[in-house]
């Protein structure tokens, strides 16, 4: 099983819906590719939510974002907002397709 490092991000507006909030992919080119117009996060607890990927994400800003992992993120580190310029690290696992999974690291 592959596993990569992402981290959290926060748009600098903290919503308790989990509005705001996504994971910074530094590794988008290798798995997020072009012709992709969504992926499927499994967030234990939350489900799998399907999460578009922007115009943006696939040229200049390697940020996916939901409310739903906004919403995981709040279950799963503490405290939020995050130390500034301290986001918390997630494992992301490529699992089949489109789909992949967060995974916390404690």
């Amino acid at each position: 099983m592959e596993i990569f490092k992402v981290t959290a991000w926060n748009n600098g507006r903290h919503h308790s819906s989990g509005a705001g909030y996504g994971v910074r992919i530094s590794l988008r080119d290798r798995y997020f590719f072009v012709h992709r117009e969504a992926i499927y996060l499994k967030l234990t607890g939350i489900g799998n939510p399907k999460i578009p990927i922007s115009k943006s994400f696939k040229h200049s800003c390697p940020e996916l974002r939901h409310k739903e992992i906004g919403r995981w993120l709040m279950e799963n580190y503490r405290p939020i907002p995050w130390e500034k310029g301290h986001p918390p690290q997630i494992d992301m696992i490529p699992l089949n397709g489109n789909y992949f999974r967060l995974r916390p690291i404690r």
